[in-house]
């Protein structure tokens, strides 16, 4: 049985959210954040992928005709992937091509 608010919802409160123990509502926090976190770790993994394809001839510039090595070592990452994952590589190699055109 669920225990009875002790005060009265404020307006726009969540009925099922006012009646959550403490314990509840630090479990409910906790979960809050940590999807908040994998949202924005999900969010910078996206954007740095999909950076590659804008930023290739720069990247290819630093691997092969001695341009920035801070792009070379950026994109490392990405690049060994690739070379170890066939489906990955070949994803990654359409997207930059819509870019290196």
């Amino acid at each position: 049985m669920t225990p009875e608010p002790t005060s009265r919802p404020r307006p726009g409160d969540s009925i099922l959210e006012h009646r959550l123990t403490e314990a509840e509502q630090s479990a409910k926090a906790t979960r809050d954040k940590i999807l908040n976190v994998y949202c924005w770790v999900l969010i910078a993994v996206g954007v740095y992928v999909l950076s590659f394809g804008p930023m290739y001839w720069f990247w290819y510039d630093s691997v092969n005709l001695g341009g920035s090595p801070l792009l070379k070592w950026f994109y490392w990452p990405l690049v060994a992937i690739c070379e170890q994952v066939e489906t990955v590589n070949t994803t990654l190699n359409w997207y930059v091509g819509l870019w290196a055109m």
